[in-house]
């Protein structure tokens, strides 16, 4: 991005990690393209990072195409009209043939190493992992064990990094650090749900937004958006796109930088 601070993108892991920031990012781009004649939102953000089924959303900002605010259109029918499934919405953008190497914005992609039992990261700082296909690594960090079963990237066997790092917020900053050191940062963290009475993995998702809201005490650079909206387990879709559209609406209009 050009100007003095760089816009970092977090999407988090779990249930509705595809959903939710398909729907919020949609609803920003709506809004700023109302506001300025603008489609192209997604300039703006020069970092993407993200775990589970957001890999998907992750690896399509990361392309950098000028089609991209269509292509989120396309996923929200995707989702909601069509019931697509992960599989079935993935193999609708991407080809065997496109691979990391390929994407232009810097970008990292969390999953889980099953046998060091460790995250691991398809990074964009890391070019010996730039030949592996864009889809294997999608497959690699979906909430989908079919999916997962499917990859052999080095002999790894990896998957959804449920527990492990299902919010990805201190990689991200540690990447985006890296990056631009010196200058001032904006994450933007799009989490998939938190339910009144929450989840063990929701619980260790809102555990590792605390501990970053302490963090940013000691960066006076850094500054922090965090969406997740309240999503039932028995909510229907449609109370779920209604929940999240007027949730975004709400937090846009009263959110401040912190």
């Amino acid at each position: 991005m050009t100007g003095s601070y760089r816009v970092v993108l977090v999407l988090d892991g779990g249930e509705h990690s595809l959903s939710i920031p398909v729907l919020g990012l949609n609803h920003i781009a709506e809004q700023h393209a109302a506001l300025t004649n603008d489609a192209k939102v997604f300039n703006w953000i020069d970092v993407a990072v993200g775990s589970g089924n957001s890999a998907l959303l992750t690896a399509l900002i990361a392309q950098n195409k000028p089609n991209l605010t269509s292509d989120i259109s396309t996923l929200v029918n995707q989702i909601f009209e069509q019931n697509l499934t992960i599989s079935e919405i993935v193999a609708h953008h991407f080809q065997n043939e496109e691979l990391l190497l390929d994407l232009k914005k810097h970008f990292s992609f969390v999953c889980h190493d099953v046998a060091m039992n460790e995250p691991y990261f398809f990074s964009s700082t890391r070019p010996t992992i730039t030949n592996n296909a864009i889809l294997d690594v999608i497959h690699a960090c979906a909430n989908d064990r079919v999916m997962n079963e499917k990859v052999n990237i080095s002999k790894r066997q990896l998957a959804y990094a449920s527990l492990q790092m299902r919010n990805p917020i201190f990689h991200a900053a540690n990447l985006a650090n890296c990056l631009y050191h010196d200058e001032s940062l904006i994450f933007i963290s799009i989490g998939s749900g938190l339910a009144h009475d929450p989840t063990e993995e929701q619980l260790l998702v809102e555990r590792e937004h605390e501990k970053f809201q302490q963090e940013l005490k000691q960066h006076k650079n850094w500054h922090y958006l965090r969406f997740n909206p309240i999503i039932e387990k028995g909510d229907t879709k449609e109370q779920l796109v209604n929940g999240v559209l007027n949730y975004f609406e709400t937090e846009l209009t009263t959110m401040e930088l912190r």
